[in-house]
């Protein structure tokens, strides 16, 4: 798929990176899942299997695909991943998984890496469906534009899970979309 390039001229001065699966890499995402572990994140993530290093790293490999981003001492604080839905849905429909450092959540460059990476989306797909057992993270996904779509109760008798869409004609009119864009337009 051939990406605008406009959107390829972004990531580059954003330093948004496609995880390849390199050594390197794969040591920045052990060095992730201990930071994860350590902050509580790994528990509010909804990752299958994620009690091991090996298996949290094989949900982000092919076929998904996985764009990161490095703060100041390389490490990972901006993870967003999608998976085709393999027919379980269709072909314009992806789901969409996403992680930023508690420390940078607000910062300038991590609105601006979410955009983006939605806008990547966007260039190629239709919907974006998420799924969360994080109540809290409701308002944040719907000031993007998802609509909650759906919820189960005590889901494997674990916990509450909530389904979210972004349609891309949502995103585009969001409320966070035409801030971040006009303040990017603002410094051009």
């Amino acid at each position: 798929m051939e990406i605008p390039q406009e959107l390829v001229e972004r990531c580059k001065k954003l330093e948004l990176l496609l995880y390849c699966g390199s050594e390197l890499e794969d040591i920045r995402f052990f060095r992730l899942w201990m930071k994860l572990k350590e902050t509580g994140d790994l528990k509010r993530m909804m990752i299958p299997d994620n009690h091991t290093p090996y298996k949290m790293m094989s949900v982000f490999q092919a076929p998904t695909t996985t764009l990161y981003a490095l703060d100041e001492n390389n490490d990972i604080c901006f993870l967003f991943w999608v998976s085709p839905s393999s027919g379980f849905i269709d072909d314009k429909t992806v789901l969409c998984g996403y992680w930023v450092d508690k420390r940078k959540r607000k910062s300038k460059r991590m609105l601006k890496l979410t955009s983006l990476v939605y806008e990547l989306v966007f260039s190629h797909y239709h919907y974006c469906i998420g799924i969360t057992w994080q109540k809290d993270l409701l308002h944040p996904h719907e000031y993007i534009g998802y609509s909650v779509t759906g919820y189960v109760e005590s889901l494997y008798g674990v916990k509450d899970v909530y389904f979210v869409i972004l349609r891309r004609q949502d995103f585009y009119k969001s409320r966070f979309y035409k801030v971040v864009r006009h303040s990017e337009r603002l410094k051009r």
